[in-house]
């Protein structure tokens, strides 16, 4: 946990600490999350408590591909498939590459809001650029 970007400790288990009166910016790093910004003002006349619950200030996506691809969200790697598990994004507009040595690329743009869940499925024998498939045949280069 971040106050104005000064670091105050780890949940759970941390202790009530002091922060200015008016306009503070809270930010939440968790490593299975992205950041979370938290914008709030801070009264003097009493003790502010917040609860906040990460997976609802995300986006989910869950990803099915065939036969396999390497997922890059927003040029980022995050990994091949099958992932073996959903991951959280931040709300917004956001890109999407899959990426397999012989089916080539499939892109995909999407907008995302908190809370909402979104699963993607993808064949990349079908749906994958043809420049990177082996299979000349395809091109028209058969052997004459």
């Amino acid at each position: 946990v971040y106050v104005d970007g000064r670091r105050m400790g780890s949940t759970p288990g941390l202790a009530p600490f002091e922060v200015p009166v008016g306009q503070v910016r809270l930010r939440f790093d968790n490593p299975g999350f992205p950041p979370i910004i938290v914008d709030t003002v801070i009264s003097h006349t009493r003790l502010t408590t917040m609860t906040i619950v990460l997976a609802e200030r995300v986006g989910v996506i869950s990803l099915a591909v065939t036969p396999w691809a390497e997922i890059f969200l927003d040029d980022i790697s995050v990994g091949e498939t099958p992932l073996g598990r959903p991951f959280y994004i931040s709300p917004g507009k956001h890109d999407l590459r899959f990426q397999h040595p012989e089916f080539g690329v499939v892109k995909k743009e999407f907008t995302v809001q908190a809370g909402n869940q979104l699963h993607f499925k993808v064949d990349m024998i079908t749906e994958g650029t043809t420049f990177a498939r082996s299979d000349t045949s395809s091109a028209g280069l058969k052997g004459e």
